[in-house]
């Protein structure tokens, strides 16, 4: 039988031996042991394994499932500390999104449905041109028709439904409800 056989053996009839001495041993060395830890662990060897260990991790089933359940527990946690960090920052992009063709649709969309529970069901597609600006006007309670800003807020009132009625159906050639 050669040495590393008997290792082997003597390790398999010896099942506590090992964990106990590391035990021990860390009990002894702990703050020495948690130096040279963060000092590996903050390194660039160190940062590299740490990370392909989480990534490995995060691939996994479990590891999904684990972050999934932290994320919904914390997430508006999170966004609330970052804003609370980058207020500035997120204004600015807030404001930026704002202005995007995108954002005022959805702008539009959030203030109807706030307001007075309008839905925001687009009939047809901006036929004006880019320069020219743009309300939604809501034909019923769900669908909207683009006309331009001008010509919607000219007939404001009681009657502002009725009285665009026979403009949109100039403008759309198309029979309201």
């Amino acid at each position: 039988m050669n040495h590393a056989e008997y290792q082997k053996q003597w390790y398999h009839s010896h099942p506590g031996y090992y964990t106990k001495y590391r035990n021990e041993r860390y009990l002894k060395n702990r703050m020495a042991i948690l130096k040279q830890q963060k000092g590996y662990n903050q390194s660039e060897k160190g940062k590299v394994v740490h990370k392909k260990a989480y990534l490995k991790y995060a691939h996994s089933k479990k590891g999904q499932k684990k972050i999934k359940e932290w994320t919904s527990k914390h997430k508006s946690e999170s966004n609330a500390k970052y804003y609370q960090k980058n207020k500035e920052k997120c204004k600015i992009k807030c404001s930026a999104y704002k202005k995007t063709d995108k954002g005022k649709m959805t702008v539009s969309k959030m203030m109807a449905k706030r307001k007075r529970n309008l839905g925001f069901i687009s009939l047809f597609d901006n036929p004006f041109d880019k320069s020219e600006l743009i309300d939604w006007h809501h034909v019923n309670n769900d669908d909207v028709v683009a006309l331009p800003r001008d010509l919607h807020r000219h007939f404001q009132g009681k009657f502002h439904r009725e009285n665009l009625i026979y403009i949109i159906k100039q403008i759309y050639m198309m029979e309201m409800m």
